[in-house]
């Protein structure tokens, strides 16, 4: 098992490549989205239902009171 200053060391490791190399990581972004879009794409769809199902939770324990209190 790593230890927390190896794991440190290999996280500044990355930084100072990712800096040096901009293009290069700009390339391998693209491709990891890409290759992870659809997967991406429903777990977003999932978050956001899930998101309006919580605000309509809201609305019906709160009674609509925070909108009749802003008219």
């Amino acid at each position: 098992m790593r230890t927390e200053k190896q794991k440190q060391a290999s996280r500044e490791s990355a930084k100072r490549w990712r800096l040096a190399h901009p293009e290069e990581q700009k390339a391998h972004s693209r491709k990891s989205y890409l290759k992870h879009r659809e997967k991406r794409l429903v777990q977003m769809r999932e978050y956001q239902r899930n998101l309006r199902e919580k605000a309509k939770a809201f609305d019906q324990l709160s009674g609509g009171q925070d909108q009749e209190a802003g008219q």
